[in-house]
C-alpha cells in the first residue's frame, strides 16, 4: 500500500504485529527482517472491500479519502506499489518458528 494513500496503516499494523500477536504467544523483542515486493496495481477491489485488516483499523474518513485517491490515480493507468513485510524469527523450545505480517 502506498504510504501516500494509506500511510497510517504502516505504523499501526507494525505496532499491532509487534505488540499483540507476538506478545500473546510468548515472544518479545524480536528484531524484524524486512522484505519487499513491488509491482503494478490495476484492480483496487481488495481495497474497496477492506480485505486487508489494516484498512479496518482506519477511521472511515481516512479510508474513504484514501480510496478516492486510489480511484483518481487508477484513472491514469496502473499504480506502482511497494509492499513491505516484516519477518520475525525465533526459536521456542528448540524449534524454528516464523511469525510474519504485512507492514
Amino acid at each position: 500500500m502506498p504510504d501516500t494513500t494509506y500511510g497510517k496503516t504502516v505504523a499501526s499494523d507494525y505496532a499491532r504485529l509487534r505488540n499483540t500477536e507476538l506478545r500473546d504467544t510468548g515472544f518479545a523483542n524480536l528484531p524484524p527482517e524486512e522484505v519487499y515486493a513491488a509491482g503494478w496495481l490495476s484492480d483496487i477491489s481488495p481495497f474497496r472491500t477492506k480485505v486487508f485488516s489494516c484498512l479496518r483499523m482506519l477511521s472511515e474518513d481516512v479510508y474513504w479519502r484514501g480510496l478516492a485517491r486510489f480511484e483518481a490515480d487508477l484513472a491514469h493507468g496502473p499504480i506502482a506499489y511497494l509492499s513491505r513485510f516484516a519477518l520475525l524469527w525465533a526459536k521456542p523450545d528448540g524449534q524454528n518458528q516464523v511469525a510474519s505480517g504485512r507492514v
